[in-house]
């Protein structure tokens, strides 16, 4: 008996020292004044030298360039953050402002309280933690049976993969709904995010958002982009700018950015003025 309980861990170790992709469905409030929900995916990537967590549709990015497909209207991906795992616990954040991004690194570190309480999620059994971080409270089912000590956004610290957690007020919702092994040619490129992120602290992070609200679509008076009679731009949301719908659309950045100010972390929320 003690053979193969050597033999099934041995095997156990082997199956979990191997390059792993552990998708995500984000459900979340955009606007934390309405009940309406916004359904995302995410990729968490843990390869044995980087710990990535980004939104879907930077691989499906990936995979159009690597199969020599042009992006359209249709199909351009939408930039969402990018949060990489560094050693020691400390995590680079990076994040657009259309087409400049902030980088802010910083050590993250929950305090779990372990439960008893337990369930079965996906035929793995597992355990209630919760955790009052980032200004908000938090649930979290882990298993012990997927031995990584990780989760969605910086969520981590638990002695097993996070495979759902959310907030004690619905505005965030992570549930693990696929996992599948990797080989290095399937690591997402994202060396173009990291090469132009621009590192900043706290103050000046505040600053550089407070500034993009008040002028969102100063990347066009800047000459970072070009507005000529038959010539547009592709937003982060989707939006297609052109020089006639110019005003129009930075008043609505703005209004949106306002009300769509709902963050992870809601003790780093920017106040932006009415």
């Amino acid at each position: 008996m003690k053979i193969l309980l050597l033999l099934f861990l041995g095997f156990a170790n082997f199956l979990f020292s191997q390059n792993h992709r552990f998708i995500y469905e984000v459900d979340f409030k955009r606007d934390s004044t309405e009940n309406n929900l916004t359904k995302e995916f995410y990729h968490l990537d843990i390869f044995s030298d980087d710990i990535t967590y980004y939104g879907r549709s930077y691989y499906e990015g990936d995979s159009l360039i690597k199969n020599n497909i042009g992006f359209s209207t249709d199909n351009f991906p939408k930039l969402t953050d990018v949060i990489v795992r560094k050693a020691n616990d400390e995590y680079d954040h990076y994040e657009w402002l259309e087409y400049d991004i902030l980088k802010t690194s910083e050590k993250v570190a929950q305090k779990w309280v372990l439960t008893n309480e337990k369930k079965t999620i996906q035929n793995h059994m597992v355990q209630k933690a919760e955790t009052n971080w980032g200004g908000r409270k938090w649930t979290a089912w882990f298993s012990l049976e997927i031995p990584f000590q990780y989760g969605p956004y910086t969520f981590h610290g638990l002695p097993g993969l996070i495979m759902e957690i959310s907030d004690s007020k619905n505005n965030f919702s992570f549930k693990l709904i696929k996992s599948e092994k990797l080989n290095e040619t399937q690591k997402v490129a994202l060396d173009h995010i990291y090469k132009i992120g621009v590192p900043v602290n706290r103050e000046k992070y505040v600053k550089a958002k407070l500034t993009f609200y008040n002028d969102p679509l100063s990347f066009v008076k800047n000459g970072e982009i070009e507005l000529a009679d038959d010539k547009w731009a592709i937003l982060q949301d989707g939006t297609k700018l052109t020089q006639k719908n110019f005003r129009e659309v930075r008043q609505r950045q703005q209004n949106n950015m306002r009300k769509y100010n709902n963050p992870v972390e809601l003790n780093k929320l920017v106040a932006y003025p009415k």
